[in-house]
């Protein structure tokens, strides 16, 4: 089953040995399987058999939108009426993770300080991660809030049709429809290479604007997207979250996405030929001596100009 899927979709065929290697675990450790060798377990059993990660997988990344068109999408984005919209909006407002935003409860928001604090058991770190909502994320937040004041801690931000919690796929899907309507066979919101971007995707956008176009220490911008920065001794003793920091970063983060999307327009210069001059235009004036007529003297033109020497050479003829 995993020997398929282990060259071609890696990261599922890891995730898969692994959870079939603990279910078999917890079944031999309730003795509803006899002990022995537990036939998913990696280190001298499945890694004789399917080899090392491969190369090409490592290398593969989440097709993320170009930041410089990121203006552009958040304002097709504003313009979808779905609760999936409004989720990605959050993704996207504070570089969470797609998990975090469809788990979003508003016992964890404090939209008057502008904190979103996500607790230990549903962040990937295992820690407690606050998230510095910008004023453009509150207010869209608030925007959802219900009319009557029957909410309670444990509502999801962002319920479905039933009141529950979405899914990942309630994004992935909207990307899927705002794709739609190309001509030329090609993701209207590709990455670099032509491919269609995906949820995860935003979070590489947030890094590249950042780390290109701003001056906010690279451990600011690592903190906001949750990452640990340091090794185990560095983080011991760097135990504050910057979270003033990561306020501005994200209010220019949304400053940014709040701007009118570029225009190109093209200027195309008329060619004038220049006009067609005439026979007898191009023909020099004949020399006049004030306003009198042309001169006209015996063997010269009407346009000729008769000197002293010339006169003499006529007269010995």
């Amino acid at each position: 089953m995993l020997q398929p899927l282990w060259h071609d979709n890696h990261e599922t065929a890891r995730k898969a040995r692994a959870r079939i290697a603990s279910i078999i675990d917890f079944a031999m450790a309730k003795d509803w399987r006899p002990e022995g060798l537990n036939p998913a377990r990696w280190r001298g059993n499945l890694d004789k058999l399917l080899g090392r990660r491969p190369v090409e997988a490592a290398t593969k990344h989440y097709p993320a939108l170009p930041w410089e068109q990121m203006p552009a999408f958040m304002a097709a984005l504003r313009q979808r009426e779905a609760m999936a919209a409004r989720m990605l909006e959050l993704v996207i407002y504070s570089a969470c993770r797609s998990n975090e935003a469809c788990g979003a409860l508003w016992g964890e928001m404090d939209l008057d300080r502008g904190v979103w604090t996500i607790p230990a058991a549903r962040a990937k770190a295992g820690a407690e991660h606050r998230v510095a909502l910008s004023p453009a994320a509150v207010a869209m937040l608030r925007g959802l809030l219900p009319s009557n004041d029957k909410l309670g801690a444990a509502d999801p931000v962002f319920p479905n049709a039933r009141g529950k919690l979405h899914s990942n796929m309630a994004m992935a899907a909207l990307l899927d429809r705002m794709q739609e309507g190309t001509a030329n066979g090609k993701p209207r919101w590709r990455d670099a290479d032509g491919r269609a971007i995906t949820v995860h995707g935003m979070r590489s956008a947030f890094r590249d604007w950042a780390g290109e176009t701003t001056a906010h220490p690279r451990e600011v911008v690592e903190g906001a997207l949750s990452h640990r920065v340091g090794d185990k001794t560095e983080r011991a003793y760097a135990r504050g979250d910057l979270f003033t920091r990561r306020a501005r970063l994200m209010a220019d983060w949304a400053d940014y996405l709040g701007k009118a999307p570029a225009m190109v327009v093209t200027i195309e210069r008329e060619l004038r030929r220049p006009p067609k001059r005439s026979r007898k235009a191009s023909q020099p004036k004949p020399y006049r001596r004030g306003p009198g007529r042309p001169v006209r003297e015996r063997g010269f033109p009407h346009h000729a100009v008769p000197t002293d020497f010339m006169r003499k050479a006529l007269r010995r003829r």
